[in-house]
This record gives structure tokens, sequence and C-alpha cells, in this order.
């Protein structure tokens, strides 16, 4: 056989094909890499969703302390009529501080983990396990669906406001209470 260009050229072809098909196409199964992560923690009212105390029955925890909702104490003259529906406006601010400014949706954790504009806590029990005090918390505004607020953008904010129902007006029983008593959490997606 004489050799000619053609014949270099499928020759050549020949030995790239078989020494690809011999060593694989080159990917791989793995890779470890170290790498450095920093998170940067923020008091409230700073951090990226921004909680900041607007009213009268809130106090600032200060530096990287949570935000405190005091609705006051009865035995001291500074609590709520008994038997009676008071509804507290403008506890506190959520805002969108996200650095990257993308909207944020925010709500109450409904006790299984999903969101809810509205949230009930009973604060208070008789000794025969009666609902003697509990408090709405509530979006001053939410998206429509009844259960979470969205934040669009970093000038974007919602009040939390309170209904506190005492004695005979309250709502929750005894058997379907919530029992986290002094306890709201705040769901940011």
């Amino acid at each position: 056989m004489r050799m000619n260009r053609r014949n270099v050229l499928v020759g050549l072809g020949t030995i790239v094909a078989g020494g690809g098909a011999a060593l694989g196409t080159g990917a791989f199964s793995s890779v470890r890499a170290d790498r450095t992560v920093t998170v940067n923690t923020a008091g409230d009212s700073s951090a990226y969703l921004g909680v900041s105390v607007t009213g009268n029955y809130a106090v600032d925890g200060g530096s990287g302390d949570a935000v405190e909702i005091d609705l006051g104490d009865s035995s001291t003259g500074d609590g709520f009529n008994d038997d009676a529906v008071t509804d507290v406006t403008g506890i506190l601010t959520l805002s969108n501080n996200a650095a990257d400014g993308n909207q944020i949706t925010v709500g109450f954790d409904d006790g299984s983990g999903s969101q809810t504009a509205t949230r009930t806590i009973v604060v208070e029990t008789d000794s025969s396990g009666d609902v003697v005090a509990e408090v709405d918390f509530e979006l001053a505004s939410d998206d429509g669906s009844g259960n979470q607020k969205t934040l669009s953008d970093t000038t974007s904010s919602v009040d939390v406001n309170a209904t506190v129902r005492t004695g005979s007006e309250t709502t929750a029983s005894s058997s379907t209470a919530d029992k986290t008593s002094g306890s709201l959490t705040l769901i940011a997606n």
C-alpha cells in the first residue's frame, strides 16, 4: 500500500479515535476542594429581613439580640382590660433589606413550618386549662392569598398588628390552643 496524504489522514484519525475510546471521554466523577464560607449576623433592624420596633409594645434587643414583644403585665397595672378585644397596630415593621434586592415573602410559622398571615398564640390559661388571654398577630396586608406578604424590593415593608382577646372574648379552646406561649416565629423566603 502506497503512502499518500489520504492514507496518512485516515491512519491518524483511526489512532485518535482509538485513543479516545481507550482513555475515556475526559469527564470526571468527583472533585474535592476546600472553600471558605463567611456568615455575618446583624441585629434585627439591619438583617436581610429587617425587624424594627415601631410601637410601644416591643423592645429592640440591642446589638445582635432579638426584638421582644411585651404586651404588658396585668399585675403591674399596664395590662389589657378583662373580657375585651383590643387592637394594637404597628407593633413591628418588617422590611426587605436583602443585599441583592430580590423579593422576599414573609409570614408567621403556623406551627407546621408553613407560612400564614395570621397567628394565634395563647398567652395565659387558668388553673383548669381554659384560655384566659390570647393574641392574634397579623400582617397589616398580605399578597391576596392570606398566607404571606411579598416584599418586592428594598423599599417594601409591612407592619405587624395584634388583637388581644381576654376573658370571655377568647376564641381558642383549651383542646386546640397553641401551647407555644411566648413564641412567635417569622418565616422569610
